[in-house]
């Protein structure tokens, strides 16, 4: 196939999920809050402190909740209108992977790059979604690249301007999810420097001059949150949902650190045993780019494992450069050695094993039984791939697999999991249904708000329900309830009437 027919395939598919974005619902509690805060900007008018429920909401800055507010003011207050900014931050990374690693190891490995993005469940799923996490990655990833870019011009002129983009780069990434956004692209950048010459712009001023214009462009919105909230601001913002977050576990049951082992290995399949090799077989000639892809890796990994809250997106921002290095990997043919059969044994072996507890897992769920068995299927049929080696060197069939795997989890698996993981269609019954409604939970679903028309009122025991009263309730809270009539289940909330 072509390079030009390749890319067209590659774009095609990387498109496809704008498909799926209008259809799915909003899924509890994470995306469905940051759509509400993002129609509460249009109602209130205020685009300076975000609210939730009315009341002001610090738990991040900005720049996601903009977009997705001029998103639903142009195509209605929607999924697909909530989702789009963040789908096509998607499709600019996968675009910028592409670029970077054509840039770095030839046009073979910058597309084969660009479909292993394209392709990661991790990537496909949260670029669905109204999370921050891809438009972070975006943000981080240009960032890095404008670095790579700047140790590579020739001229302080061009340096300064490469500079000035990575800084602007940073300040949005702030904007986006925090000073972290800031802290993370720095130190990468400032050990690159440390470690390899050849990593080293011409100008010595340029880390201090990307590092300061992302504070210029940063701090006016801190600032004028600050001037309206007050004490309040600063509190929640920085101490709670900043430090205390890094120092203290926000889960009852904290994660433990094997968490992002295990959405290395899930979140990438099934290209994860293609990064194994390419450092492996890189390793005794490792270029300034492998330098540069290695801090990146391991510093996201390290800062986020030294965290004491740790949730499975926070990583996301390393899978641009495992991407890179599967892809160089992929696009050129190797010797097969007795470590390289190995690891693609183990690799199939592996997905067999996944494929397995899917669908042990899915037994429980209908909806997502049949997606089960499609999604097991395809990762064993692509682990057997691997093993013949019959995705090396061989673009045309990694770019298919990489199509199909899009279609297959936006198409078939998110959408499964979205049912379960939204309370859409049980919001919408205690819509039509009679009666006042009352949640028995301390946090307020974000699904009641976006598609409810009734107010819910808060309630800690069963004695203060009325009869005829609708009930939002978890599965475990039903026994304590009392005598109730069923009306509505999804995922583990249920809508009960009051006997």
């Amino acid at each position: 196939m072509r390079w030009p027919a390749s890319g067209i395939l590659l774009a095609l598919a990387v498109l496809l999920p704008a498909i799926f974005i209008w259809q799915n619902p909003l899924t509890e509690r994470d995306e469905v809050t940051h759509v509400e805060v993002a129609r509460e900007i249009l109602t209130s008018g205020d685009w300076i402190t975000l609210r939730f429920d009315g009341k002001p909401w610090y738990d991040k800055p900005p720049l996601v909740f903009w977009a997705s507010a001029v998103s639903m003011r142009v195509f209605g207050c929607c999924e697909g209108g909530a989702r789009l900014p963040v789908w096509l931050c998607y499709v600019a990374l996968v675009a910028l992977v592409w670029h970077l690693g054509r840039e770095m190891f030839g046009p073979s490995a910058g597309l084969a790059a660009g479909a292993v993005a394209a392709s990661a469940p991790m990537i496909v799923v949260t670029g669905q979604m109204v999370l921050l996490d891809i438009p972070l990655t975006l943000l981080f990833t240009v960032t890095l690249a404008l670095f790579y870019k700047s140790t590579r011009a020739d001229s302080t002129a061009q340096v300064a301007y490469l500079s000035i983009g990575a800084g602007a780069a940073m300040g949005l990434a702030v904007l986006t999810k925090g000073p972290v956004a800031i802290v993370l692209p720095g130190a990468i950048a400032a050990l690159c420097m440390i470690l390899s010459p050849s990593l080293r712009p011409r100008w010595t001023f340029a880390l201090p001059t990307a590092l300061i214009v992302a504070v210029v462009i940063a701090i006016p919105w801190h600032i004028l949150v600050y001037k309206a909230n007050g004490q309040a601001f600063l509190d929640s913002y920085f101490e709670f949902h900043n430090i205390d977050r890094f120092l203290k576990s926000e889960h009852a049951r904290g994660q433990g650190p094997l968490l992002y082992l295990g959405v290395l290995l899930v979140g990438f399949m099934p290209w994860t045993a293609a990064v194994i090799q390419s450092v492996i077989s890189g390793f005794r000639k490792w270029t300034p780019e492998d330098k540069l892809l290695g801090v990146w890796i391991c510093l996201v990994l390290l800062f986020f494992g030294a965290a004491s809250t740790r949730l499975a997106a926070y990583i996301l921002p390393c899978f641009p450069p495992l991407a890179i290095w599967a892809g160089r990997y992929l696009a050129v043919e190797h010797v097969a050695n007795k470590v390289d059969r190995i690891l693609r044994v183990l690799n199939l072996v592996f997905l067999i094993i996944l494929g397995a507890v899917l669908l042990t897992v899915s037994r429980k769920f209908s909806d997502v039984w049949v997606p089960a068995i499609v999604w097991a299927v395809t990762l064993i049929t692509i682990g057997v791939l691997y093993c013949m080696g019959g995705l090396q060197k061989r673009i045309t069939v990694t770019l298919f697999l990489a199509c199909f795997l899009i279609a297959i989890q936006g198409g078939i698996v998110l959408p499964a999991v979205a049912r379960q993981m939204s309370m859409k269609k049980i919001v919408l019954t205690a819509n039509r249904v009679p009666g006042e409604l009352f949640i028995w939970d301390g946090n307020l679903p974000g699904s009641v708000l976006f598609y409810g028309g009734k107010r819910p009122k808060h309630i800690d025991s069963a004695l203060n329900v009325p009869g005829g009263g609708l009930v939002l309730l978890h599965k475990s809270d039903v026994p304590r309830l009392g005598a109730a009539e069923f009306l509505e289940q999804q995922g583990r909330w249920l809508l009960m009437r009051k006997l």
